[in-house]
C-alpha cells in the first residue's frame, strides 16, 4: 500500500493520500485494507493534510477506501482537510458522506460518540 499507516489505539490513521491519488492502482487500494480489517480494526481516519488537489482522483480514492471500510461494518472520517477539499466535497454534495474533523486529536472523541454504530469484528 502506498498509504502510510499508523495505529493509534483502535483507530487506523491513513496518510500520504496525495501520493496514491495519481497512481492508477488506487482502484485496488481497498484490498490493501484487508489485513487491517482482518485484525478487527474498524475505525479509520484518512488524513488529508498535504492534499491540495481536488477532483475525480481524490473522490475515487476516498470512495474506494470508505466503501470497503463501511462494508466491513466500520466507520471512516476525514481529518485535516484543506478549505479547497471541504469546498469541493460540499459542491459535489459529498460532505454528508464523511465527517470532517479539523485535527487528529479529535478522532477518538468523535468515535467515542458513534462507537455503537460500528460493528464488532466477526
Amino acid at each position: 500500500m502506498s498509504l502510510n499507516l499508523r495505529i493509534d489505539g483502535d483507530v487506523a490513521v491513513l496518510s500520504n493520500v496525495a501520493r496514491l491519488m495519481n497512481d492508477p492502482r488506487y482502484s485496488t487500494s481497498a484490498r490493501d485494507l484487508e489485513p487491517l480489517l482482518g485484525q478487527g480494526i474498524r475505525l479509520f481516519a484518512i488524513e488529508l493534510a498535504n492534499v491540495n488537489d481536488t477532483g475525480s482522483a481524490l473522490v475515487g480514492l476516498l470512495m474506494t477506501l470508505s466503501r470497503r471500510i463501511r462494508a466491513a461494518g466500520g466507520d471512516v472520517v476525514l481529518v485535516r482537510c484543506s478549505p479547497a477539499i471541504k469546498n469541493y466535497l460540499e459542491e459535489m454534495q459529498l460532505d454528508a458522506y464523511w465527517e470532517m474533523l479539523p485535527a487528529l486529536d479529535e478522532v477518538h472523541t468523535y468515535f467515542d460518540r458513534v462507537r455503537d454504530r460500528v460493528a464488532e469484528p466477526e
